[in-house]
């Protein structure tokens, strides 16, 4: 349309600090073939076109193109529509007329929207570490529920959800609340024994509500140090009867 395009581009012409190159597409399949071609942070996106019409439009571009924000541009300030469309995947729901009377607000939501895409993606990446680590990651409410478990909690607790706040890396957690509370601990360490594996849990509460627990399994450790233990358990008494022995005789040479 003629009249949003000069209108979007008015707006975006007073935005002077945002360095915006805009591409037009005349219909939806227009707007794909330039999506193909890669560059392109922000879709501003009308929900009806030529050869698309309605939330359909939103749907079909959020599945062709899942990575690319999208901020709905509509000539009906109709607040079910809206949420619907953000349901749907969309950043932000403007309506024409309001960017005629206020054009500083398409481009404020432009920054705002490529923010939230960013930040998103940051948040992605931090999750992903947690998801690969190779130690169990684990996340309780105070009371022991669990909120989320990475995949090698999942592997390495099976019985996890069966047994609950009865595991042996979900027990005690409230008391364990408690005393970095009344301590003013960061976090706390202990020993948790899950059949024949020993693992070394930290706990610490990122947030209010929330604890985070990750284990190191130390099993081969703990059996190292037994092994160790009793070696030189072994070597004590073995050097004790013939040092006994020495001595007896060293005291009659003596007298």
């Amino acid at each position: 349309n003629a009249n949003d395009t000069r209108l979007i581009r008015e707006a975006l012409t007073a935005q002077l600090e945002l360095p915006i190159e805009l591409a037009l597409a005349q219909d939806f399949s227009s707007g794909l073939r330039r999506l193909a071609h890669g560059g392109v942070d922000l879709v501003l996106l009308d929900l009806m076109l030529p050869d698309s019409q309605g939330l359909d439009t939103l749907i079909r571009m959020r599945r062709e193109a899942p990575e690319v924000p999208i901020v709905v541009l509509t000539a009906f300030d109709n607040t079910t529509l809206g949420l619907e469309a953000l349901q749907q995947g969309a950043q932000d729901y403007l309506v024409k007329g309001y960017i005629e009377v206020y054009p500083s607000l398409l481009g404020r939501s432009i920054r705002y929207t490529i923010e939230r895409k960013r930040a998103a993606r940051e948040l992605l990446r931090l999750a992903s570490f947690a998801e690969q680590d190779p130690n169990p990651i684990i996340e309780t409410d105070s009371a022991g529920t669990v909120t989320y478990c990475n995949p090698s909690a999942r592997a390495q607790f099976p019985d996890l959800e069966t047994l609950g706040v009865r595991h042996p890396a979900l027990q005690d957690i409230p008391q364990v609340v408690a005393t970095l509370d009344a301590q003013g601990k960061p976090f706390l360490v202990r020993e948790i024994v899950c059949g024949h594996k020993i693992s070394e849990q930290h706990l610490y509460i990122p947030a209010r509500g929330m604890v985070r627990s990750y284990s190191i399994d130390i099993t081969e450790r703990k059996q190292l140090e037994r092994l160790k233990d009793e070696f030189l358990s072994t070597v004590s008494h073995e050097l004790r009867t013939p040092m006994a022995t020495i001595k007896e005789f060293i005291g009659i040479i003596a007298d």
